[in-house]
């Protein structure tokens, strides 16, 4: 799951991401979509964007969730 205080890959991204999009020389040179989508799919990973799923037991019915 996405962690705001530790320092990650996905972290730096999330900080900079936006502001690199905006840079004109970004714009001018534009950027792969596959590139694109990659980085925001490693954005969102760990976080409920994506969705998640729950597990009951069927015999006591504790349940538990997982990121997806």
């Amino acid at each position: 799951m996405y962690n705001p205080s530790k320092i990650t890959i996905q972290r730096i991204f999330h900080d900079n991401w936006d502001d690199f999009l905006d840079d004109s020389e970004v714009i001018r040179r534009g950027i792969r979509p596959v590139v694109k989508n990659e980085v925001e799919r490693m954005l969102s990973c760990g976080t409920l964007d994506a969705g998640f799923e729950v597990y009951e037991c069927l015999h006591c019915h504790k349940t538990i969730s997982s990121d997806i």
